[in-house]
């Protein structure tokens, strides 16, 4: 199916949200804990999935800000 105006062809691009560099759309991953675009070279991997930084990798391993809160009491 063709879409009206040709833009079936062009490529998306999408801009990442760790360096603010413009990226082709398939070049950038989306973090699987805040769903942020991320670009390859500002990837923190961790596990089986790369996440956009250390502190998604560690509230998804961790479940978020449990850990301050119970040095808090």
């Amino acid at each position: 199916m063709k879409f009206p105006g040709g833009l079936a062809g062009v490529p998306e691009k999408g801009f990442c949200s760790r360096c603010g560099e413009e990226v082709e759309g398939k070049g950038l991953q989306r973090c699987p804990w805040c769903f942020k675009d991320f670009c390859y070279s500002c990837r923190f991997p961790r596990g089986v999935a790369d996440y956009c930084s250390r502190a998604c990798a560690e509230a998804m391993f961790h479940g978020g800000d449990s850990e301050d809160a119970d040095e808090e009491e």
